[in-house]
């Protein structure tokens, strides 16, 4: 059955996440070692998101405060000095680039997860200009998308989901001024196929089980890249990436 008729005959569809309860148990084991080891700040405009991710981060994690504006945010860093921010880029006032913009200038070393409610090309560039560790969508929170990017944060140091790397791709950065000239040398098809990877949002996990190699050959593979695209991290490299238009995520990244 494709779904049920309720009320003025708009169709609902069944929802079974069965077959995924393996992943996303995997995931929660994996994303909880960031959360137990780091002092939590929560943010967000939306209290009843708030008050579920207070919820369940019972137990996960030593949780030092949650607030719904940008000024009851900052005050809690500034006093409570935490090791992790997530907040939501939507607040009851100011927002969440204004907490990510006070958070590393207190403490550069803080980790910072966005999750975006509001999909749009300045806010993804913001935060990345701003060094927020991970960029995730609000929305895919229920399907382990959070825990997935703690984990990417505390192993492969910053990620940007693939819906957040989407927004980018849609919203024409293009510079013609950037083109293969732009590199420092040329990416070898195996560096092609890690940074379409990332390009698509997925983990060095990911990368490594669809090229059919090792982490640890990834890791290799994207300091190479990074290196010859002359950028810092991951999230830099996706945006170079779409803006010099190195990348078609039409295909797979296996070759």
């Amino acid at each position: 059955m494709d779904g049920h008729q309720y009320g003025g005959g708009t169709a609902v569809a069944d929802v079974d996440l069965t077959r995924l309860i393996p992943t996303l148990q995997e995931r929660s084991r994996r994303g909880h070692g960031l959360l137990e080891r780091s002092r939590t700040l929560l943010g967000s405009g939306d209290r009843m998101l708030l008050a579920s991710l207070v919820s369940w981060m019972e137990g996960l994690s030593p949780l030092i405060g949650a607030a719904t504006t940008q000024t009851e945010l900052v005050l809690h860093i500034q006093q409570q000095r935490p090791s992790l921010l997530i907040c939501t880029d939507r607040l009851e006032e100011g927002s969440g680039l204004g907490v990510l913009q006070e958070a590393k200038k207190a403490d550069p070393s803080l980790k910072t997860l966005l999750l975006l409610q509001r999909p749009l090309a300045r806010t993804v560039l913001s935060a990345i200009e701003q060094g927020c560790d991970g960029i995730c969508s609000a929305e895919l929170i229920g399907s382990g998308s959070m825990l997935a990017a703690l984990n990417a944060m505390d192993t492969d140091g910053t990620y940007i989901d693939g819906i957040a790397s989407g927004i980018l791709r849609l919203a024409h950065l293009r510079d013609e001024s950037l083109d293969d000239s732009a590199m420092l040398s040329p990416l070898s098809l195996r560096e092609e196929d890690v940074l379409q990877g990332l390009c698509k949002g997925m983990t060095n996990q990911e990368v490594a089980q669809s090229l059919t190699v090792s982490v640890d050959t990834v890791k290799s593979h994207v300091s190479s890249l990074l290196r010859k695209m002359g950028v810092n991290d991951r999230t830099q490299a996706v945006v170079k990436a779409f803006q010099a238009g190195l990348v078609d995520l039409s295909s797979t990244p296996v070759r």
